[in-house]
C-alpha cells in the first residue's frame, strides 16, 4: 500500500479495518444461524476445529535456539578474554600530565600501555577488593605484569574512578591515590578503557588541605598522538637570545628526553665550574640545565673529542626527570600538547623563568609585583647586582630582571644542511669564531681586539715601548692596522678592534679564521675591576667556549687573552691584572 499523502494513507488503513469488521460480523451472523442451518453448522465447525502438527520430531526445532545460545555465550567469553588480554582497546594512549597543581607530575607524562594483570595479589590483599585488573603503565604490554612495581607510576581502576598512584601507593591505590577520576556514571566498559574519563575531572590530593576531591588538575589524553621521535625534526639547532643563556647555540643531541631532543651547548673546562648546558623538555616544560647540576658521574668522563658527544648521549641515557637528581636553572612557560602553545622546540615567543625549586619539583618563579614596583624597583636591582660586593640574593634578583626578554628559538633546520653547516662550521674549513658581549653599566670600560699571532707579536712590541705589562685601552690610540669592528656582528678575519658600547647590551660577533693562521684575540677591562653582572665576554671556536686555566664562572672576567686555530694549539690566560708583555712569549702565543 502505497500514498504520497499522509491523509491518504490514513484513509486506506481506515477502509481496510471497516471491511476486516464487516467480515466479522458476518461471520458471527452466520454462527448465529441468521444465514441458515448450513451457514451455522459450517460456523460452528471453524470456531471449534483445533489443528495438531504431526511433526515426530519436535525437539529438532529447539536445536537452533540452543546454537545461537551458545554462539552468543562463545563471544562474549572471547570478548571478555581479548579485553582481559588488551587484543583491542586504546591499549597505547598518549598523556601529558599538567604540573598546576604538583611541579612534579608531568615528569611522568608520556606514553601509557594497557596490561591485565593476571596476580595482582600484592594490590587486591592490601586495597579495596573492587580495584581493576586492567592497568596502564609505562612498561609495554609484554613486560606490564612482570615489571610494573619497578615503574614510577601507574594508573588503576577502582570502582567508579581511574586513580593514579606513584611509588608505593601502587599498593595501595585506591587509598593513596595522587590523581582520581571524577563521572557521575560510570559503565561496566570503564574498568578496561581509560579513556572514557579522558574527558572527566581529575582531582589531585592536596596534602595541606586535605578534602574530598582535592585540588583540580588537568591533563591530556591522546590516544593517537604520534610522540616526536617518530615525526620528522626540522630544528637542529638553537640559538638564544639574552643575558641569561650562556651560550649563542645549542646542538641537537642524538637523544630523547621527554619524548622531545635534547640540546647542548660545549664549555671546555667542566672540572673548574665552567660547564655546559642542557635544553631538556620535562613532559610540559623546556628546562636549562647546567652541567655540572645533572650530577651525572659519567658525564666528566666524557672527552673533549670528536666522540663528545656520543659521550653524553650515552651518558644522558641513565637521566630520569622524575628519579634523578638535578637541578633546573631556568624553566619556560608551558607547552600544552595539540594547543597553540605547542611549538615542539623553544621558540621567541617563549617566555623564561629563573627555576625555583630542585629536580623534578622545580617551578617557574614568578615575580608577584605590579608593573609600577617592578619599575621603580629596577634601578635599585641593578646598582646592587653590579657592585662587586653584591649577595647572592642580589645577583639572583638582578637575572630575574632580564630571564623575561631572553628566548631561544631555531637558528637552522635539516632541510637546509649547508646553511646549517655554516652555523658552527667554515665553508673551507677554518675555525668558526663566536665573539659575545654582554655589556655591564660601565660598558666604556671593554675593550678588546682581533688579529692574527704575526700580528699581535707586532702590537706586543709596540706595547712594549709604553708599559712592561700589556694594555689595549692605551695602546689603541698608538697601535697601527686595526679597523673599528662594524655593527652588523659579521666580518672577514683581519685585525680589528671593538668600538663604543652601550650599557646592558648584548653584542655579537661572527668570523671565520682561515685554516693556515693562528688567532688571537685579547679583552679587557680598562678599570681593572672586570664585567660585573649580568655583563660576560665569551669566545666560541667551532661551537665550543674556550676557557683559561683556573677561570670559574664565579669570577668576573678583567684581562684574558685567547690563542687558538686549525693548526695552532689552544692557550687561554685570563688574570685579575694587566698581563705581563713577557708572559705572552712564555705560555706560547
Amino acid at each position: 500500500m502505497q500514498s504520497e499523502e499522509v491523509v491518504d494513507l490514513l484513509l486506506n488503513f481506515t477502509a481496510m479495518e471497516f471491511v476486516a469488521s464487516l467480515d466479522d460480523a458476518a461471520f458471527v451472523l452466520a454462527w448465529r444461524g441468521f444465514f441458515g442451518r448450513a451457514m451455522k453448522d459450517t460456523a460452528s465447525v471453524v470456531a471449534e476445529v483445533k489443528y495438531t502438527p504431526k511433526d515426530k520430531h519436535k525437539w529438532l526445532r529447539k536445536w537452533p535456539l540452543f546454537v545461537v545460545l551458545l554462539v552468543l555465550m562463545g563471544c562474549y567469553a572471547l570478548i571478555r578474554i581479548m579485553q582481559d588480554n588488551r587484543i583491542f582497546g586504546d591499549n597505547e594512549v598518549y598523556i601529558q600530565l599538567h604540573d598546576d597543581a604538583i611541579p612534579w607530575l608531568s615528569t611522568l607524562s608520556g606514553m601509557y600501555f594497557g596490561c591485565y594483570l593476571s596476580d595482582y595479589s600484592d594490590v587486591r590483599d592490601r586495597t579495596d577488593s573492587s580495584v581493576g585488573r586492567i592497568i596502564y603503565t609505562k612498561l609495554p604490554t609484554d613486560r606490564c605484569e612482570d615489571n610494573w612495581k619497578n615503574e614510577h607510576a601507574a594508573f588503576f581502576y577502582c570502582g567508579e574512578s581511574w586513580v593514579l598512584a606513584v611509588g608505593d601507593d601502587m599498593m595501595y591505590p585506591c587509598d593513596r591515590w595522587t590523581l582520581r577520576s571524577f563521572k557521575a556514571n560510570s559503565a561496566n566498559i570503564d574498568a578496561y578503557d581509560i579513556l572514557t574519563h579522558s574527558t572527566d575531572l581529575w582531582f589531585a590530593k592536596d596534602e595541606k588541605n586535605i578534602s574530598k576531591d582535592g585540588v583540580l588538575e588537568t591533563m591530556e589524553f591522546l590516544a593517537s598522538f604520534v610522540p616526536v621521535e617518530h615525526v620528522e625534526l626540522n630544528c637542529k639547532d638553537l640559538g638564544s637570545e639574552g643575558f641569561v643563556f650562556t651560550f649563542p647555540i645549542y646542538e641537537r643531541l642524538d637523544i630523547f628526553i621527554g619524548d622531545r631532543p635534547v640540546y647542548y651547548a660545549d664549555a671546555e673546562l667542566l672540572e673548574n665550574e665552567v660547564n655546559g648546558e642542557y635544553i631538556i623538555f620535562s613532559g610540559r616544560r623546556w628546562l636549562a640545565i647546567r652541567e655540572r647540576e645533572l650530577h651525572l658521574d659519567c658525564i666528566s668522563g666524557c672527552s673533549r673529542t670528536s666522540i663528545d658527544a656520543q659521550c653524553r648521549t650515552e651518558c644522558l641515557r641513565s637521566f630520569d626527570l622524575y628519579a634523578s637528581n638535578y637541578t633546573v636553572h631556568l624553566i619556560s612557560d608551558p607547552l600544552d600538547l595539540r594547543t597553540t602553545t605547542d611549538t615542539w622546540v623553544p621558540t621567541d615567543d617563549l617566555r623564561w623563568y629563573v627555576a625555583e625549586g630542585h629536580g623534578r619539583a622545580s617551578k617557574p618563579h614568578i615575580v608577584k609585583q605590579n608593573l609600577f614596583a617592578q619599575i621603580d624597583g629596577i634601578p635599585a636591582v641593578l646598582e646592587a647586582g653590579s657592585a662587586k660586593n653584591a649577595t647572592y640574593q642580589q645577583l639572583t634578583e638582578m637575572e630575574e630582571l632580564f630571564v623575561p626578554s631572553a628566548n631561544l628559538h631555531c637558528e637552522c633546520d635539516d632541510k637546509h644542511e649547508e646553511d646549517c653547516y655554516g652555523i658552527l662550521y667554515c665553508p673551507d674549513g677554518g675555525t668558526k669564531v663566536w665573539i659575545d658581549l654582554k655589556t655591564d653599566s660601565h660598558a666604556h670600560e671593554i675593550h678588546f681586539l682581533v688579529t692574527e699571532l704575526d700580528f699581535f707579536h707586532d702590537t706586543l712590541v709596540q706595547a712594549s715601548q709604553v708599559h712592561p705589562y700589556f694594555e689595549w685601552g692605551d695602546l689603541k690610540k698608538e697601535a697601527n692596522g686595526y679597523e673599528v669592528l662594524n655593527d652588523t656582528g659579521h666580518f672577514d678575519w683581519h685585525h680589528v678592534q671593538s668600538g663604543s658600547f652601550d650599557h646592558l647590551e648584548e653584542y655579537r660577533y661572527v668570523s671565520c679564521l682561515p685554516v693556515n693562521e693562528c688567532g688571537v684575540i685579547y679583552f679587557e677591562d680598562t678599570f681593572g675591576d672586570g664585567i660585573a653582572n649580568p655583563g660576560s665576554f665569551e669566545v666560541y671556536a667551532n661551537g665550543k667556549a674556550l676557557h683559561g686555566e683556573g677561570e670559574t664562572e664565579l669570577v668576573s672576567k678583567k684581562n684574558c687573552a685567547y690563542h687558538f686555530g686549525e693548526t695552532c694549539e689552544t692557550e687561554v690566560i685570563c688574570s685579575d691584572r694587566p698581563l705581563d708583555i713577557a708572559d705572552f712569549f712564555s705560555s706560547g702565543f
